[in-house]
């Protein structure tokens, strides 16, 4: 009687008969606010065999009347709940045919529970110091930041040395740049930051760590200051020797070159001046006498005259 009887309950246990047994590894993961709902198959089932499951959900409210609604009837091991940003009830059950598990809930805060991530981090060296900029964490359902989403978020930093990381320091700040001051020059150092919800006392996840090297601290170092100072010194130097070796040179040129003299009737020519009056010959005077003589004009007219006058006679 006992073997029967047992039997009878291995039956109804076994899938297929009776009722189908719950899912398994029944979790909610969200980051970021992107949550989803996951389980296992049935004990008995696999991945593979034709299960369908169904998610239903319901505020989590202590208002009466509220009832589950449907999110999921899918044969896949997961149902998206990210478009719940409130806190919520919600539950899974497996189905073969026209058997039917039981419910399996689970009630999420998306506000105290999703995990939050990391933000992104951009270094750079600058003068002794290192700028930071912040961003994020992003929301990617709607697309927003987590920022806007709790409407506060502060930024908290951790740096270091990288010859010496047992010496962590640490700067909170809410704006998204940042400067990290006092670090010694020409030294790395490494760096991560995490997001923080003050109204929630909510801490999210490191970023990566990255390292930068620092530069000098913008004052020039006195070493540098007398180079400079001898540099120009030397240079000073070199140009004064320089314009003294082109007179030099010139002056032995001057030398070298043959020297003509002026002859000294041109010496006198030139020593004359140019505006003098010009010379010219002086009349004679009364003692001489005059010496004048008496010119006769003949016209050829009176000529031809006086050889026609015979003939008319």
């Amino acid at each position: 009687m006992y073997r029967y009887l047992a039997l009878v309950l291995l039956c109804l246990s076994s899938p297929g008969f009776g009722q189908v047994p719950e899912p398994v590894n029944v979790n909610i993961d969200s980051q970021n606010f992107q949550t989803f709902l996951q389980w296992s198959p049935p004990p008995g089932f696999g991945e593979e065999e034709d299960v369908t499951y169904t998610v239903q959900y319901k505020l989590n409210t202590r208002r009466a009347g509220i009832d589950f609604s449907d999110i999921c009837v899918t044969q896949d091991l997961t149902c998206d709940l990210s478009f719940i940003t409130y806190s919520f009830i919600a539950r899974v059950k497996a189905a073969v045919g026209n058997s039917e598990s039981g419910w399996i809930n689970k009630a999420f805060d998306p506000y105290t529970e999703t995990l939050i991530g990391p933000p992104d981090i951009k270094a750079s060296s600058r003068s002794g110091h290192i700028d930071l900029i912040f961003s994020g964490p992003y929301i990617y359902y709607p697309a927003y930041t987590v920022k806007e989403k709790y409407g506060e978020l502060d930024y908290r930093v951790e740096y270091w040395k990288e010859s010496d990381p047992s010496h962590v320091m640490k700067l909170t700040t809410n704006k998204n740049t940042e400067t990290l001051s006092d670090l010694d020059p020409w030294t790395l150092y490494c760096l991560r930051v995490q997001a923080y919800i003050p109204g929630y006392d909510k801490e999210g996840q490191f970023s990566s760590t990255i390292c930068e090297n620092t530069t000098d601290d913008g004052r020039t170092p006195w070493w540098k200051l007398a180079l400079i100072f001898l540099s120009m010194m030397l240079f000073a130097m070199l140009v004064i020797l320089g314009l003294c070796f082109i007179i030099y040179k010139g002056y032995n040129l001057h030398k070298s070159l043959p020297r003509y003299s002026i002859p000294q009737h041109l010496k006198e020519f030139l020593s004359m001046p140019f505006y003098n009056t010009p010379h010219l010959p002086t009349q004679p005077s009364e003692d001489c006498g005059e010496s004048s003589e008496q010119l006769t004009s003949v016209s050829v007219d009176s000529e031809e005259t006086k050889e026609e006058a015979p003939v008319s006679a």
